[in-house]
């Protein structure tokens, strides 16, 4: 079957970063428009995605400091543009997400989590609060290093577990 299922069209500035894509389906009606929006220094600083209406249904904003993203905000709207959920995300002065916040549409705590990272900047612990902050989820990673400082294997966790949920081996090869 060679007919085309999906069509997708980019557009790119002069300097060939993606300020747009919209998307069609196989009787090329729009699906789907999501729309760029960069700093000076070519970091995402908004993404707004739409159906195929053109009513905004997601809205990603950051802000960065010296290259690293510090805060991000997530806007989910409903059909009539009222917004329905927020998340809020920070980040560590190495760009690490530290929070995750999820709010209602009148600001009330829906959620939160927690991230917590080693020395070499990889994920300790995640864990995750309902809206009293009563932990509902946890999950914990450990590492094992190879002499050149990268992890070959990370064994996750989940809750108070002690027997391993999924284990994650990394082979290096190096060259001189």
């Amino acid at each position: 079957n060679n007919e085309i299922e999906e069509r997708g069209i980019f557009v790119y500035d002069e300097k060939g970063v993606l300020l747009e894509e919209s998307y069609y389906n196989a009787d090329n009606k729009l699906f789907s428009k999501l729309e760029y929006t960069f700093d000076e220094y070519d970091n995402l600083i908004q993404l707004s995605e739409y159906d195929p209406n053109g009513v905004l249904e997601e809205m990603q904003k950051s802000k960065f400091k010296d290259g690293l993203e510090q805060e991000r905000y997530t806007y989910y709207y409903d059909a009539h543009h009222v917004l329905v959920t927020k998340y809020e995300y920070c980040y560590d002065k190495q760009g690490n997400l530290i929070e995750g916040l999820l709010f209602d549409d009148v600001k009330n705590l829906l959620g939160r989590w927690i991230y917590t990272y080693d020395e070499q900047q990889n994920l300790l612990s995640e864990e995750s609060f309902d809206s009293d902050g009563v932990l509902v989820e946890k999950r914990t990673y450990n590492y094992k290093y190879d002499e050149n400082g990268n992890w070959t294997e990370r064994i996750t966790y989940d809750g108070e577990e002690n027997e391993p949920r999924v284990i994650t081996k990394r082979q290096f090869e190096y060259f001189d």
